[in-house]
């Protein structure tokens, strides 16, 4: 990943450049660390509270799954990100267009692996999650729709996803920003428009 690419010797490039590599290099290495770090307090947890074991281990598997390698599932992809937005900032960061930016995850995992439902809680648990740090006049922006650089709508069932999450928990936060265009879908188009009609 980031952390072997970076690590990959570069005499040909300006000394600032190399430096900037090691510097991502240590970066990253940290950020590893601090997810191991969490994915083994899970692991602690879970021997001391075996009614809440389930929920800790998966944790625990997501967080030690991750300090080794990049997502390899929905509930992963959200894990991480959940991480970098906490390192970043308490809630100045934006979100961005996660529904692209988790697509790929979202579309090998569902209905494969988990049920549309249950990645609809999994957004709903971050939403609350989100909620929790701070609501109100934030800029905890997500950004669903729009197009690519091609110009390729990219509305998709995760983006209905988001917008029925922040329905169904009906809270301030994530602010969310719609994009639409001559090419959107109908169907994504009628779930704003329900998002819309309740004041959101």
């Amino acid at each position: 990943g980031i952390i072997q690419r970076a690590s990959v010797p570069r005499s040909d490039l300006p000394l600032s450049q190399q430096l900037y590599r090691e510097l991502i290099v240590r970066y990253w290495i940290r950020i590893r660390d601090y997810i191991r770090q969490h994915g083994e307090a899970a692991l602690v947890r879970a021997a001391e509270q075996p009614w809440d074991a389930v929920r800790l281990n998966r944790i625990a598997s997501n967080c030690l799954a991750l300090a080794c390698h990049a997502p390899e599932t929905f509930e992963q992809g959200l894990q991480l990100f959940w991480f970098i937005w906490r390192l970043r900032s308490n809630f100045t960061s934006c979100i961005g267009r996660m529904d692209v930016h988790l697509q790929s995850l979202y579309e090998r995992d569902v209905p494969q692996r988990i049920s549309r439902e249950e990645a609809l809680a999994l957004l709903c648990e971050l939403w609350e999650k989100l909620n929790a740090v701070y609501a109100g006049d934030t800029l905890m922006n997500l950004m669903v729709g729009g197009v690519d650089a091609n110009g390729h709508d990219v509305s998709s069932d995760l983006s209905i996803l988001m917008l029925e999450a922040t329905m169904r928990v009906a809270k301030p936060e994530p602010h969310v920003n719609i994009r639409v265009h001559a090419g959107s879908r109908t169907d994504f188009l009628d779930t704003a428009a329900r998002l819309i009609a309740m004041g959101q």
